[in-house]
């Protein structure tokens, strides 16, 4: 019976050969220690030779069948060793891949896979160009492409159907491919073999479920090493395998970043790779230094065409603004913000005015008006006398008391 979620069977066995192999000769009950599974994590032959990432998902499945026995009736194992101060999977400690495959690596992978028919190589080598090529344009997973069969492949609206027991979230999905592109000669030439014959499959169109014997041997061609067939070279051949650091799903990768490059949207692209959600898809797509500055020559370009001077005679300004749509709606909502705010506090000084008693605004009135009285009568202002007396006739002058003149 095989579990529910559960992605790949021949993957969980062998993370458990794995945790056999470690941790099979110890008792249940010692699993419930974290120093245990801390040995195995950090100080283990296996930890020192796989990724954090493969070392993960080994402890992934420990885990699993830890949960598995505390729900048991009576339980296998009480505690578990995975928690905030034992056993920690610290996903941010995992190396983020940034691989890419420039157009001269592919040229070189596809070149050394024509290289490879030969009887040395059991003539795999057109095989392994045409599983190249569909990588790069249909961008789906490996095992999804190897059961691809000619009866999956709709001529009349181009497109090659993926069914949903054969991928990985289950769910069927349709991959268009370009009419006139380098996929239609492939699937042409391989529809000849029958509907049930597997495109990708083996020269008479069988199934194949494996191909990494020859993956491996390609990329070791393809950057200029030379396979060493005996036992010995083995671990030779490994070691030159992780200095290339090329995987089959690094092609999956490059073609959903290719098609990003040329101006597909994000959500055509979820589609086509079969992704849950965006987040996901944003994760395969890695942008070079050089798509990165051809993105921005775009602006460039036009930041150059606003400041031409016309005839050398318009100066360019120290300081330039783009207007934009975006901009402009953006101003005109802090304006009628401004607008609004304004607006509210006039009302709501009138609303203040009102709800102030009359004998208070008459009163204040009052004493406005006296201290503007008091303000211009004062002695001191000088001038505004001088003004008053200037504008009276001549004989209307007023009494000035304590004088010579006049009579009394």
């Amino acid at each position: 019976m095989k579990p529910s979620g559960l992605r790949s069977v021949a993957s969980v066995r062998s993370r458990i050969k794995v945790l056999k192999e470690y941790l099979g000769e110890l008792p249940v009950k010692a699993l419930e220690d974290p120093e245990v599974v801390n040995r195995f994590k950090s100080d283990s032959e296996y930890a020192e030779e796989v990724e954090i990432s493969t070392l993960h998902k080994v402890l992934a499945t420990l885990r699993a069948a830890i949960h598995w026995g505390q729900a048991q009736t009576p339980p296998v194992i009480e505690k578990s060793p995975f928690h905030r101060f034992g056993v920690r999977l610290n996903k941010k400690a995992e190396t983020n891949r940034d691989r890419r495959i420039p157009r001269e690596e592919e040229k070189r992978l596809l070149d050394a896979a024509l290289a490879m028919n030969t009887w040395e190589h059991r003539y795999v080598g057109p095989l392994m160009h045409d599983r190249i090529v569909g990588a790069l344009e249909l961008c789906c997973r490996r095992g999804e492409m190897l059961l691809i069969q000619n009866r999956r492949v709709d001529w009349d609206t181009y497109q090659v159907g993926i069914p949903g027991h054969t991928t990985k979230d289950k769910e069927n999905r349709r991959i268009p491919f370009d009419p006139e592109g380098r996929l239609v000669a492939i699937l042409r030439r391989r529809a000849a073999l029958g509907p049930n014959a597997f495109v990708f499959g083996t020269e008479n169109g069988e199934y194949q479920a494996n191909i990494q014997t020859g993956w491996d041997t390609l990329r070791l061609l393809a950057h200029g090493y030379t396979p060493r067939r005996d036992r010995a070279g083995d671990g030779w051949n490994r070691e030159q395998l992780r200095k290339i650091d090329l995987h089959w799903h690094d092609l999956r990768h490059e073609g959903a970043c290719r098609l990003l490059t040329d101006g597909v949207d994000i959500r055509i692209i979820q589609l086509m790779l079969g992704h849950a959600s965006v987040m996901q898809t944003q994760r395969y797509l890695n942008v070079t230094d050089e798509e990165l500055r051809k993105g921005l020559e775009v602006s460039w370009t036009r930041r150059r065409a606003l400041r031409l001077v016309t005839n050398g005679q318009n100066p360019v300004p120290d300081c330039h603004t783009i207007v934009t749509p975006t901009l402009e709606k953006w101003r005109a909502r802090v304006r009628t913000f401004a607008w609004v705010a304004n607006l509210t506090h006039a009302r709501w000084q009138h609303q203040r005015r009102l709800a102030r008693p009359a004998r208070l605004r008459s009163f204040r009135a009052r004493a406005r008006s006296g201290q503007n009285l008091r303000e211009g009568c004062q002695p001191d202002s000088r001038r505004w006398q001088h003004e008053r007396r200037l504008a009276r006739p001549a004989g209307f002058e007023p009494a000035t008391f304590g004088s010579g003149g006049g009579d009394h």
